[in-house]
């Protein structure tokens, strides 16, 4: 309890690290002098050291993959296949159950010439078999997005320059950006507790076929103790519209800051952030939606703490935001949070990890008056926080959850899941979705409901990785149980999807 008093205390810390002076960078530091050093005895004793390779894998002692390299490059593929099945809601004139599969490449390189670095990359992503009658979920979204059940692109997913000044790195161009990402410990269960913040309000969706991306700036500075990140973004189309993948979202916008102040700085054992996010979506669908443009600024805080206790680590993790604005005429209030502990008993085999977690996001309750108080979940990867069969957005949601997790082997994980779902405030509206993909639709739907019992989800994953962790397989399962609220909508209110998905990144 000491441990999170002082981190109160410390957040006034958080706020004057705006104001961060340079000298904390290691690129200010003063550079004492050195005499020069010797010559070389002679020329022939010269030597000339080679630039590491840009590919090396080795497959088998006998089997090895190289590929060759200059100064100042930087080679990077991955690829994931993947195949999933649904048993989705059914109404009486249709029929949940569909499969389709998707395989995904991309292939990137960088240059680095002085203090400018540029970096490509390309991907071709390719869906098939999806049913075109397929009435909700994913499926439905690949349809509904490039009319379609085997769409397939090749895209440009990043195309940048990266300027290195003074400790600090600006990028402008074609890139990927989630929030709170870009921290790394070599601690995995405290890596694993912090990156629960990542992507909560701005990410990739990089579950589904295409991925999301943005053009714009950004900008970061670190240093032993500190991280700061600023970026000015415009979306593009991506995640299930494929056709149109990398087209710009125009009118679609998202700026912010975060600071981090990383573990046991100003906290034993604690992590802490401070962020604050503003969205602006004047496309047609969100003026159709809410008369006129979406203004939304979004400001919060973080923790994430790990301490040793008896023969294990209790972990804790605190995220909360407010929101103020405008959606059209009314003027927009909402807010959010999330509170999680866990245990880990590092010592036991398996080290198994039990862990409880509430998160609210605010709802409207009354749409006649001119305030929304819809929390708006801008445009985050929502598919990792509130349940697998991605049916909630953090708006008008409450969700209960245990977890699992077991490590029976280094290179193995399993994790199992359980929500309680409900609306939040009074009305009962389910939200889905992560924010804006394609240019005519808003990004976020709704089951108009007249319950405020959603359901149950239960979620089993079990992934597999090379030592190296640049091969991996991921079996998963996943059973939502449709409330009051889904069985007054659908005749088979349940949901099952199941999917496997494997991958490489070199």
């Amino acid at each position: 309890m000491s441990e999170l008093v002082a981190g109160l205390a410390c957040s006034s810390r958080i706020v004057a690290a705006l104001a961060w002076g340079w000298c904390a960078a290691p690129g200010a530091l003063a550079v004492q002098s050195t005499p020069p050093a010797a010559p070389p005895a002679s020329t022939a004793a010269s030597t000339t050291a080679e630039a590491p390779p840009l590919l090396d894998v080795k497959f088998a002692d006998d089997l090895r993959l190289t590929v060759p390299g200059w100064e100042g490059a930087r080679f990077w593929m991955e690829g994931r296949w993947r195949s999933e099945h649904w048993s989705h809601f059914e109404t009486p004139s249709t029929d949940g159950d569909y499969d389709f599969g998707h395989f995904r490449f991309r292939q990137g390189l960088a240059q680095k010439l002085g203090p400018v670095e540029f970096g490509f990359e390309w991907q071709s992503a390719n869906v098939f078999g999806v049913d075109v009658d397929a009435p909700v979920g994913p499926g439905k979204n690949y349809i509904d997005a490039n009319r379609s059940g085997s769409p397939q692109d090749l895209t440009i997913r990043q195309l940048w320059a990266e300027l290195a000044f003074d400790g600090s790195l600006a990028r402008l161009g074609r890139q990927v950006y989630e929030d709170n990402a870009g921290v790394k410990y070599d601690d995995g269960a405290f890596q694993w507790l912090r990156d629960r913040g990542n992507a909560r309000l701005v990410g990739n969706l990089d579950w589904t076929a295409g991925g999301r991306n943005w053009d714009g700036v950004s900008w970061q500075r670190e240093s032993k103790e500190w991280l700061a990140r600023a970026i000015a973004f415009e979306a593009n189309v991506g995640a299930f519209d494929i056709d149109d993948g990398s087209d710009s979202l125009e009118d679609a916008q998202v700026g912010g800051l975060e600071i981090v102040s990383k573990r046991g700085t100003c906290v034993d054992s604690t992590e802490l952030r401070a962020f604050g996010y503003a969205f602006r979506d004047d496309r047609p669908a969100a003026v159709a939606k809410f008369g006129d443009g979406l203004f939304a600024t979004t400001a919060g805080a973080q923790a994430a703490a790990r301490l040793a206790a008896g023969p294990g680590a209790l972990d804790l993790f605190l995220w909360g935001a407010l929101q103020r604005g405008d959606a059209g005429a009314r003027a927009q209030r909402a807010g959010a949070w999330v509170a999680e502990a866990g245990y880990r008993l590092d010592s036991m085999a398996w080290k198994p990890w039990f862990r409880v977690g509430h998160a609210r996001g605010q709802g409207d309750s009354d749409a006649t008056d001119g305030e929304s108080n819809d929390f708006y979940n801008g445009l985050p990867t929502n598919h990792t926080y509130y349940g697998f069969a991605d049916l909630f957005a953090l708006t008008n949601l409450r969700d209960s959850y245990v977890d699992l997790l077991l490590d029976p082997h280094p290179q193995l994980r399993f994790t199992a899941s359980a929500h309680l779902f409900a609306a939040a405030s009074g009305g009962s509206r389910a939200t889905f979705g992560s924010g804006p993909f394609t240019a005519n639709t808003f990004g976020y739907g709704t089951f108009a409901t007249t319950s405020r019992n959603f359901g149950e989800e239960y979620d089993l994953t079990l992934r597999a990785s090379s030592s190296d962790k640049k091969l991996y397989a991921l079996l998963g399962w996943s059973l939502f149980c449709g409330g009051t609220a889904f069985e007054r909508l659908f005749a088979t209110a349940d949901a099952q999807f199941a999917y496997l998905e494997l991958g490489f990144k070199f």
